[in-house]
């Protein structure tokens, strides 16, 4: 769902991105939801709190989801490195 969420802010739909950011916060109420996922889709609708919060919890977590989600590499990740405190956050963790 994150996909989905940055492919909307990519096509200029920031209030469908905003949709599937708000249902995936839903279901990580219910169920688990990958924080590396969330903090991907905060990204889309250009929430850096919410960003850093979920990255935060990402690599607490040692979510392995993290090696992919948040590469330089992954295409989706881009805006992620929009933020200088996602930058202090991998490199708090080891990632850089």
């Amino acid at each position: 769902m994150a996909v989905h969420a940055t492919t909307f802010a990519d096509w200029g739909r920031p209030a469908d991105a905003d949709a599937i950011y708000a249902e995936m916060l839903a279901r990580a109420r219910r169920q688990y939801v990958s924080p590396a996922l969330l903090a991907i889709a905060a990204s889309a609708v250009g929430r850096e709190d919410d960003v850093i919060r979920h990255a935060r919890k990402a690599l607490g977590l040692r979510d392995p989801a993290c090696e992919v989600y948040f590469s330089g590499h992954f295409a989706y990740s881009r805006r992620l490195y929009a933020y200088p405190r996602f930058h202090e956050l991998l490199a708090e963790a080891g990632y850089e």
